[in-house]
């Protein structure tokens, strides 16, 4: 009876196991389609605007715009933030941009904050054709504006942020960290999701927090996303297709997420692209390797190479980022991932702290050893009495002897 019920136990424990590491239960969004309408909305962007280089003696106020009347059409809560940031001030030089913000929602208690950045970079005039590189994630954060607008959760606000400025040096991304500090929400934060031009390249890779992973864990498991990646933690620089010399860091270090990494915000960084067998660069396609960031960037060549699918990346990632955060027990999750990492973060604050520690915890082992030995030497001395005792006993029969 005893080794029946063992078994019984082993039986019930192994499935418990594997259902929980099933994925779980779909939420209801076949009803829209992030595929088709990510894609076709990015093709109208690019199409309305192809030049969206953000350094110019003027703001580029046509691709906010675009995005602002669009996200206008679902509420009333959208924004123009126009910024000027200053590169280098002793020969003010300065760098124009326009970011577009959308709430959708509560924004009370917790909040989580999507966005891509909608300026396209080239190397020279004549590259400037249609620039599609990242619309794709354009076109499908238009799709969560739609979607969240039609389906405003109950548990918490999303904050949706189109960037400008942020092939530049992240200046966009910055001005948003900002702008959320001012306004009281970066601290509600829950999660920040960063999509990097996530249509196109051969892989879809996902870089997320290095020290707590909750919500990894959790969008794993919500996810149907098959092609979806870890980012090598070897792979820490890489360099575009064109070979002009422009290299950047660890994606997850070099996005619109690194400000919020740096503010202790859980962040969730989808990018496409392929990384070479060596670990030595990054470019769009392995198989097309002189798309991304040339004039070769345009959406018909982009249709031939990715069309299919990119839409189905586009429905597969669009669906799974709902799935995810429209769970009840989502928030529960953050929390926790939000609450374990700024434990751990406070732990190893910085490295002096960690010189500090470290030379007191050994001062502190090695006093507790030492005061155990000195025990130990108490100890040994103790038996020593009755030796003493008897050296007495001999002393008084000698002077017995002398008739002292």
């Amino acid at each position: 009876m005893k080794k029946i019920s063992i078994y019984l136990f082993v039986v019930l424990c192994t499935i418990s196991i594997v259902f929980a590491n099933l994925p779980m239960a779909y939420a209801d969004t076949n009803s829209y389609d992030f595929g088709l309408k990510s894609y076709e909305y990015a093709r109208e962007f690019v199409g309305e605007n192809p030049d969206r280089k953000a350094v110019a003696d003027t703001v580029d106020n046509n691709a906010s715009e675009y995005l602002y009347n669009f996200a206008k059409l679902y509420t009333n809560q959208c924004y123009i933030d126009e910024f000027i940031h200053a590169e280098d001030l002793e020969h003010t030089t300065l760098t124009t941009g326009r970011n577009v913000y959308v709430e959708i929602g509560d924004m009370s208690e917790n909040v989580i904050l999507i966005m891509s950045h909608y300026d396209n970079y080239y190397v020279d005039e004549a590259d400037k054709n249609e620039g599609f590189y990242n619309a794709t994630s354009i076109g499908l954060t238009m799709s969560f504006v739609e979607y969240f607008s039609e389906n405003i959760p109950s548990d918490y606000g999303v904050f949706i942020a189109f960037l400008d400025a942020e092939e530049t040096g992240a200046f966009g991304s910055g001005r948003l960290c900002s702008y959320l500090i001012d306004k009281g929400y970066l601290d509600k934060i829950l999660l920040s999701i960063d999509l990097e031009y996530v249509g196109g390249g051969d892989n879809l890779y996902l870089y997320s927090d290095e020290l707590c992973r909750e919500h990894e864990t959790y969008f794993m498991q919500t996810s149907t996303i098959t092609s979806l990646t870890p980012v090598p933690n070897n792979k820490n620089v890489f360099y575009v297709a064109n070979n002009s010399g422009l290299n950047y860091l660890h994606p997850g270090l070099n996005t619109s997420n690194s400000y919020f990494y740096a503010k202790d915000i859980p962040c969730m960084t989808f990018l496409g692209g392929y990384w070479a067998n060596d670990g030595t660069f990054f470019l769009e396609s392995e198989i097309n390797p002189s798309i991304m960031y040339t004039k070769l960037d345009n959406f018909d060549n982009f249709d031939s190479v990715y069309g299919t699918s990119c839409k189905l990346r586009l429905s597969q990632l669009g669906e799974s980022i709902v799935v995810m955060v429209d769970r009840q027990d989502f928030v529960d999750t953050m929390i926790s991932s939000k609450t374990n990492q700024n434990f751990l973060l406070k732990l190893q604050k910085s490295a002096f702290d960690r010189l500090i520690c470290i030379p007191v915890i050994l001062g502190i082992v090695i006093i507790i050893v030492l005061r155990y030995k000195n025990l130990l030497k108490k100890s040994t001395k103790s038996p020593k009495s009755t030796p003493s005792q008897s050296n007495t006993t001999q002393d008084k029969k000698v002077f017995e002897e002398f008739g002292l």
